[in-house]
């Protein structure tokens, strides 16, 4: 019998981290990069607009020269002032108010944007980790009954009662069924660590009002479906 093949299974997050599905996405807005930036960006508009749109100061210029008379009592010396005080047409103003308004909005909408496709994208990590969860389960099966498989065909092999060649079939299925879990236990690694930087988090990530589970059997999936929301809001 061929050597028995040893896996490296990695194990999944002891710790866990469960929220809600809105306070993860709030949470992944909140730290997101480009959010931080876009606002950052539209919060100084406002003072880009306020400074755009003040009235030009009040100047004051000064001037002073000397006088020379024929009588050297008519001598002396003159001085002057000019204020300069400039106010914007009013047509001037309202489009420049005009321009930076639509400008705010557009970032504005901008950032709803992002926070949309931050949160679809997180709902869709979410619901891909709980898949890969129920796919780990279905393989423990798996490997569960491809190892006692392969101890009874030892047994029987021992007894007699089967050939070495159908013992080799077994481990060979049993080795198999490890390496599925052990690609799926991997997948679901990799999804939790794009979901904690997501989020920031260091603990397993899940939403607890968010959950996704195989449908079993065909009256389990009518049930579903009939008691659906959109199915019930159809009266």
């Amino acid at each position: 019998m061929k050597k028995r093949l040893i896996y490296t299974v990695a194990l999944l997050p002891v710790l866990s981290y469960g929220m809600s599905f809105n306070a993860l996405s709030e949470r992944a807005c909140d730290v997101s990069g480009e959010i931080v930036q876009r606002t950052g960006y539209w919060n100084a508009s406002k003072y880009e607009k306020a400074a755009a749109l003040a009235q030009e100061p009040m100047s004051i210029e000064t001037s002073g020269r000397a006088i020379r008379g024929d009588d050297p009592k008519d001598s002396g010396a003159e001085y002057g002032m000019m204020v300069d005080w400039t106010i914007k047409m009013p047509q001037l103003y309202h489009a420049q108010e005009r321009e930076y308004d639509l400008g705010s909005e557009s970032r504005l909408k901008e950032i709803r944007f992002e926070q949309s496709r931050i949160k679809v994208q997180l709902k869709r990590e979410l619901l891909l980790a709980d898949l890969e969860k129920e796919n780990i389960k279905i393989a423990a099966e798996k490997v569960k009954s491809a190892k006692e498989a392969h101890a009874i065909g030892v047994k029987k092999q021992n007894a007699g009662r089967m050939s070495q060649m159908e013992v080799l079939r077994l481990e060979t299925e049993y080795d198999y069924a490890l390496q599925e879990q052990t690609k799926m236990m991997m997948e679901y690694d990799h999804i939790q660590h794009r979901l904690q930087e997501m989020t920031m988090l260091n603990e397993e990530v899940r939403a607890d009002d968010l959950s996704f589970a195989y449908l079993r059997g065909e009256d389990q999936i009518e049930s579903k479906v009939n008691n659906a929301a959109p199915v019930l809001a159809l009266g």
